[in-house]
């Protein structure tokens, strides 16, 4: 297991229009991005901010939580370890997403594992100064509800489906929800750049490296997709959305692809 890794705060000047919560480019897709002046000067006041590197583990399945994170830049991994070592992929958390809330107003240890993928920013805030900020306003509250049920709801809706989806099927999903949240548009299509190995997206797919790398070749035959290296270009977005349907019968998935979980951000409040 990744081993964790401290990273001293750094240090900020609070309450500035300039700077901190007020100039965060990802604040309109945070739970934070309807609060008025008065209560985000007091939310940047309880804030502070640290650079990961690459690789760093930000907390452990097990750990007390002890603050909430928001992720400025970059991207964490969030994943599930079993008791005989395996772990299982369920979520990568991208700026705007807040990590560590659920079992924070549960009272329980976290279960998840974070870990950056890439050179991370993260802003925090302690335990007891984010429980008092959230009393103090009904509208974050109101917002963080809705958001961890929204998730509890998509989670229903994928463990439903995935026993009934091929494992093409799957790629192809998991590809348009990429080109939503972190699609870069090119010249021959939507670039989807990638830090992640083929063993990593079976892991998060529920699949076999075997049964990947056939899905894979489907969607190139196919035309929609080009793999390159640390890239995916979608060719044709909007053809391969339409293909879900066609694509349902090829590849079956074993049982243990309910474990698996589209990579976006439906599991940051975890």
């Amino acid at each position: 297991m990744t081993q964790k890794l401290v990273v001293p705060a750094e240090r900020h000047a609070s309450g500035s229009p300039t700077d901190g919560c007020f100039a965060c480019d990802c604040k309109p897709s945070s739970i934070f991005g309807d609060l008025d002046a008065e209560s985000l000067i007091a939310l940047d006041r309880r804030r502070q901010a640290s650079t990961y590197p690459a690789g760093a583990t930000v907390f452990l399945q097990g750990d007390q939580p002890r603050a909430i994170y928001c992720v400025g830049t970059g991207r964490v991994k969030l994943s599930h370890g079993s008791e005989d070592g395996r772990s299982i992929a369920l979520g990568i958390a991208v700026p705007g997403d807040v990590m560590g809330v659920r079992p924070m107003l549960l009272g329980t240890p976290h279960d998840l594992n974070a870990e950056t993928l890439e050179e991370t920013r993260l802003c925090f805030i302690p335990k007891d100064d984010f429980l008092e900020f959230l009393a103090r306003n009904g509208a974050v509250s109101l917002r963080l509800a809705q958001k961890l049920s929204a998730e509890l709801d998509e989670a229903y809706r994928h463990l439903s489906g995935a026993v009934l989806k091929s494992t093409t099927q799957r790629l192809a999903e998991l590809i348009l929800a990429l080109c939503q949240t972190q699609g870069q548009p090119g010249r021959e299509g939507i670039n989807l750049p990638t830090s992640m190995c083929q063993d990593e997206l079976a892991e998060f797919l529920g699949v076999s490296r075997r049964s990947l790398s056939r899905a894979f070749a489907t969607l190139r035959n196919r035309g929609f997709i080009e793999c390159r290296r640390r890239l995916i270009v979608v060719r044709d977005r909007a053809a391969l959305s339409k293909s879900l349907g066609s694509l349902s019968g090829l590849h079956a998935l074993p049982s243990r692809s309910v474990q698996g979980r589209v990579p976006t951000r439906h599991m940051a409040h975890s």
